[in-house]
Order: C-alpha cells, then sequence, then structure tokens
C-alpha cells in the first residue's frame, strides 16, 4: 500500500534586504569568477534555488548566489532552517565533495585551530612550488584527507619548522632540476636530509656540473642513485653510500 509524503515544515521567504544575512566563518572565501557567472545564469532564469540560513540568518548554502543577487540589487527567497549552529555549519560545509582540501584547511585555520593556520601558513610560502598533496607527502605519508576535512589534522610547530627547512634546500635542487619538486623527488631527497652523514651543501656544491644524472621519469631508487652519483662524483674519499642507507631503511 502507498503511503502519502511527509509534508515538512518549510516556509520559503522572500526579502529585499540581503544586507541582513551572514557569511559563516569558516566558510570558502568567496570565489568572484563564480560570482559571474550565477549572476548571467540569474539573468537569464531568475534565482531557482533559495539560500539556506539558519535561525541567526548565517548563510549556510549559497554564499555565492546571495552575493550574486546583491550585487544585481534583487531580492532573495530564502529557507530558515533554525537548529543548525555555526560550527555544525561548518563541519557539514568541510564534507562536502564540493569543497576541496585547501577550502577545508583555510576553514579551520580562519576558526582558529593552530595546526591548520600553520598548514595555511606553509602553504601560502611554498605553494607556488609544490601540489598540495606534496607538502602534506613530505610532512608525513601518513593519509591526510579524512583528517583534514574532520578538523583532525595534526602540524605542530616544531613539525612546521622542520617541514619548512626541507623544503627550502628541495627549492634549491630546483635551480637546476626542475622536477625536485614533485612528491616523488621530495619524498626522496627529504630522506637524504635525514641521514647524518648527508651534507646538502656538499650536494649542491656537486649539483650545478652533474644535473644530468637527474631524468624527469625516474623512479624512487633510480632517484636514490642518481642523488648518490651527484654526491660522490669524482672524490676518492669521503664517500657515502646513500642508496645503500636509504634502501637498508625501507
Amino acid at each position: 500500500m502507498a503511503t502519502e509524503d511527509q509534508v515538512l515544515d518549510k516556509k520559503i521567504y522572500v526579502t529585499k534586504n540581503l544586507d541582513k544575512f551572514k557569511l559563516v566563518l569558516g566558510n570558502r572565501v568567496i570565489d568572484r569568477a563564480k560570482v559571474r557567472k550565477i549572476k548571467e545564469s540569474i539573468r537569464k532564469y531568475k534565482q531557482f534555488v533559495p539560500l539556506i540560513v539558519n535561525k541567526d540568518l548565517a548563510i549556510i548554502d549559497g554564499q555565492h548566489r546571495w552575493c550574486a543577487l546583491r550585487e544585481l540589487g534583487l531580492e532573495c527567497e530564502y529557507i530558515i532552517d533554525p537548529d543548525l549552529t555555526i560550527r555544525e555549519i561548518q563541519e557539514m560545509n568541510t564534507h562536502q565533495s564540493k569543497w576541496t582540501l585547501l577550502d577545508a584547511i583555510r576553514s579551520y585555520a580562519t576558526l582558529g585551530y593552530q595546526d591548520y593556520i600553520n598548514l595555511n601558513q606553509l602553504y601560502a610560502q611554498y605553494g607556488h612550488k609544490f601540489q598540495l598533496s606534496t607538502l602534506l607527502g613530505v610532512i608525513s605519508t601518513s593519509a591526510f584527507n579524512g583528517p583534514i576535512r574532520e578538523g583532525k589534522y595534526k602540524l605542530s610547530n616544531e613539525q612546521m619548522r622542520q617541514t619548512m627547512g626541507v623544503l627550502s634546500k628541495i627549492s634549491q635542487v630546483e635551480d637546476y632540476f626542475p622536477q625536485a619538486c614533485t612528491l616523488k623527488f621530495s619524498r626522496t631527497y627529504k630522506k637524504c636530509l635525514g641521514i647524518t652523514e648527508f651534507s646538502h651543501e656538499r650536494f649542491m656544491q656537486q649539483l650545478p656540473k652533474n644535473a644530468r644524472f637527474l631524468e624527469p621519469s625516474m623512479k624512487d631508487r633510480e632517484i636514490m642513485a642518481a642523488i648518490d652519483k651527484i654526491y660522490n662524483f669524482n672524490r676518492k674519499k669521503d664517500l657515502l653510500s646513500i642508496e645503500s642507507i636509504l634502501l637498508q631503511r625501507r
């Protein structure tokens, strides 16, 4: 026997006073390109999806639509969900598939999570050279997607300092090997820096004339061998078996 659908008591309101709505602290930064596209769509089809706000009129869903309607001077349709708190809105947003990891990082950083503030600062300084996934892979080999979105990611001040030291050295290598900032090379070079006897300064002295030993398509072990070869090239003493040491540590 078919049952009737339940009728939800969700009224759709309409207002011309768009200034009464609030943006949620920790929500994504307004994307101007997205606002422009929405404005074009509204001009053609009008607003077709109401905003969703909480009892304090903080926008849960639709901040880009709100921005577009406000700039166009149009009225706005909205639905009030009175039970959602700001914290619940933020957590819900970071789990949406349309949110990138960077959106989640910036969101938690805005809310004052120190580990995320550190991570956001790290990306701000090195994001122009390293992809976010590479930065996270250099910090740790542990899974990061879930912890970041759930607000559980950890990056202490000391970890940040150490990571910045590694990234700074890898950036110097990039001057001679453009693929140095890839995850594969970065992880391998971080392991080299973890060898007590390894000298980054010595490697950099050897690199300019021997960068030909590094090739973009190299696999992990080939990168180890190339670094070993560059480090020890034309030296008869103080040799360091980098490849052997790294293989033993696997």
